[in-house]
This record gives C-alpha cells, structure tokens and sequence, in this order.
C-alpha cells in the first residue's frame, strides 16, 4: 500500500518562469488600459516639455528643505495674515448660497452688457424720462430687488 501524503509542497517557479509571467501580467494590463497610457504619455511629455517635471523632481528630492522653507516664510507676519484672511475668505463662501449668487450675477452680466450696448450714446435722461422708466416692468423689477438688497444690508 502506498504512503500517506503528509505535506503538500507548491511548484516553486523558476526565476525565469516569475519573470515570465510577470511580463506576461504586464502586457496584459498594457493592452487594457492603452487609451490612459497614451494619455498619461502625453501628459508626462507635457509636463517634460513644460519644465514642471523637472521642478517636480527637484522638489521631491529636497522636501525636507523646501517644507522647512515653506514653514518659515508661513510664519512670517504679513503671510500669517494673508493665511488667517484666506481661511476666513473660504469661511465667507462657504455660507454664500451658491444658487441665489449665481442667479444674482447672471442678472448683473444682463446689466453689463445692456449698458456696454448703449455707452456711447451720449443721450442724457430728464427726472419726468426717470419717472416713466419706472413703468417698465423690467427697470420696475430691478428697482424693486435694488431697494430690497439694500434693505436686507441695511437691517440689523
């Protein structure tokens, strides 16, 4: 009767065969990716041709230096201050609703350039041409919002 098999031994691959297979793994994931490769070629290549690889690498191979340089010149009084009014600048965006600012620019840009149209002209307007202008329902309703907005400012 044959023996019980008490150990199991794994094929252990050759140096040749791992490299092999390596290659193999690679070539694989080559021809499965191409389009991000060549992407990211071209992107490496603009870096390159740009000089920003270069200063990359300088600036990965003295970090320590550079991140004691950037330190130092953070602590200095006048960068101190233009950190502390950044993060509040951040502070202050963040609590702008994003939606009424949008709408509100837009309608600012119509007013840009309804009046870019018309600065040249060198037409002047009377107080009673003032008062009739009110009866426009869209000078009417940019009336009304102006004053609204300065109310809103104004109340405490």
């Amino acid at each position: 009767m044959a023996k019980p098999i008490t150990t199991i031994r794994k094929k252990e691959l050759s140096n040749e065969e791992k490299r092999k297979q390596n290659l193999s793994e690679i070539e694989q994931a080559l021809a499965d990716n191409k389009e991000a490769i060549l992407e990211g070629i071209e992107c490496m290549k603009k870096l390159h041709e740009s000089g920003a690889l270069e200063l990359f690498n300088a600036l990965i191979s003295r970090k320590e230096q550079v991140l004691e340089n950037i330190v130092k010149e953070a602590k200095k009084e006048p960068n101190l201050k233009t950190l502390k009014n950044l993060s509040g600048l951040i502070m202050l965006f963040g609590s702008f609703d994003i939606e009424k600012v949008q709408m509100m620019s837009a309608k600012v840009n119509n007013g840009i350039t309804e009046a870019m149209d018309h600065r040249n002209t060198n037409e002047s307007t009377s107080l009673f041409q003032l008062l009739t202008a009110l009866k426009d329902p869209d000078i009417n309703r940019a009336v009304t919002m102006l004053l609204k907005f300065l109310k809103g400012m104004g109340r405490e």
